[in-house]
């Protein structure tokens, strides 16, 4: 499997972030996560549908060139009922682009939903995909963990444009810590203390290694 280039997300903390870290809703992990979808959503256009959507963390300002943009899941706020694992209303080759963020660690049937998501794209449509690695146990269930390993095997019918690295040690020390998001107690105050001091130093000295927070993907089916 191809992968046309690989790009590094590390050091990008800055001190927008650093000064939310105690009581903000952004996580390190998340602060990556719309690094990426920014910088690769710019470059997507047409139909957009994304998996496992969420409207109070809605991307769609991120895809200026799109004509539609729907929110899919099978609870919550959405514009549509999808279940990733079978788009039974959604044809063949009809959407330009899918948007998979932090969902298929949630999805027992992953395979499934991969070949879904290959199935309804049009040749040339763009995945933009993202998940945790070094990443605590989160939402009603939670099954995987995913390396880059495993994106370019089970992504055949992919061109991997990128699999990109979200931070190393440090960023996902600096996570960790910092979880929960928006709750400052005492029983949380010496934690994030001690990781907002190593997102300081992070923004230095991270490094791409075995232990990223997650990864970015941004493909196109073939």
């Amino acid at each position: 499997m191809e992968i046309i280039h690989g790009e590094n997300f590390i050091k990008k903390i800055d001190w927008w972030y650093l000064k939310q870290y105690f009581t903000g809703r952004i996580s390190l992990f998340r602060y990556y996560q719309n690094i990426f979808i920014k910088k690769f959503g710019a470059e997507c256009q047409g139909k957009v549908l994304e998996i496992g959507a969420d409207q109070s963390w809605s991307y769609n300002n991120y895809f200026p060139k799109a004509n539609e943009y729907l929110h899919t899941n099978i609870i919550g706020d959405f514009d549509l009922i999808v279940d990733a694992t079978n788009m039974f209303s959604i044809p063949d080759n009809s959407l330009d682009v899918i948007v998979c963020i932090s969902v298929l660690e949630h999805i027992f049937e992953h395979d499934k939903a991969i070949n879904e998501i290959e199935r309804v794209l049009k040749p040339g449509g763009k995945l933009i995909l993202t998940v945790p690695f070094g990443f605590p146990y989160h939402d009603d269930v939670d099954y995987w963990r995913f390396s880059r390993d495993y994106f370019t095997v089970a992504m055949e019918k992919f061109i991997l444009h990128t699999v990109t690295n979200m931070g190393g040690r440090l960023s996902t020390i600096v996570n960790t810590l910092q979880r929960p998001c928006g709750r400052l107690t005492l029983r949380y105050f010496l934690y994030k203390l001690l990781g907002f001091l190593i997102a300081i130093i992070a923004i230095r000295s991270d490094v791409k290694d075995s232990f990223p927070l997650g990864y970015g993907i941004f493909a196109e089916k073939k």
